[in-house]
């Protein structure tokens, strides 16, 4: 029997993110936020098969960024299950009640014990965001530099060294996804001595 290319959930899937996000931009560019949600979906599809994955990196920012009274932890379970609701746990922060650094030090932690499966979407969540920022300070230098600024980028800075220390420890120095993110931070570190 013929492999179903595309799933009912999947494109379940796709419609809820285009929906919840419909409002939503991305930083810099006036860009609907969703390309980020496909683009970190397109990266994990290159590194695994397992479609529980590809639903999680396409669902990663729901939690975080979507009020619950709008789609829940309890709805996204059950509309994609279990395993899916701990991807994007894993993978997911809470600024507003923990702040800025706090939160971001709680998903280092949680990234440490997390199923595997999460440092994909953590890591292809960074090289989307990274490789992103670059495409538009090449096009918009003044205008990136605005936005991000040298206080964001320091912050950004640790985050990600931080992430990209348990996915290697995690992944393997030699998995393409840990590759691909070294020369990326190559190319970042490039631009961020300009901005700062």
């Amino acid at each position: 029997m013929a492999r179903q290319l595309l799933s009912t959930k999947y494109l379940y899937a796709l419609e809820l993110v285009a929906q919840l996000f419909v409002d939503h931009k991305r930083a810099v560019g006036n860009i609907p936020y969703v390309t980020h949600l496909f683009g970190v979906c397109y990266i994990v599809q290159q590194l695994t098969d397992d479609r529980e994955v590809h639903l999680g990196a396409l669902l990663h920012d729901v939690l975080e960024d979507i009020p619950a009274e709008e789609y829940s932890a309890k709805q996204l379970q059950a509309d994609f299950g279990a395993g899916v609701l701990r991807l994007v746990q894993a993978v997911s922060f809470d600024e507003v009640r923990y702040g800025k650094d706090e939160s971001r030090r709680q998903y280092i932690a949680q990234l440490k014990v997390a199923p595997i499966d999460a440092c994909l979407v953590s890591g292809a969540d960074m090289l989307h965001n990274g490789r992103d920022f670059m495409y538009w300070y090449n096009r918009e230098p003044a205008e990136t530099t605005k936005q991000f600024g040298p206080e964001k980028i320091r912050r950004r800075d640790w985050f990600w060294h931080e992430r990209l220390v348990v996915i290697e420890h995690r992944l393997g120095a030699d998995h393409d996804l840990v590759k691909e993110l070294r020369a990326m931070f190559r190319d970042l570190e490039v631009i961020n001595q300009k901005i700062m």
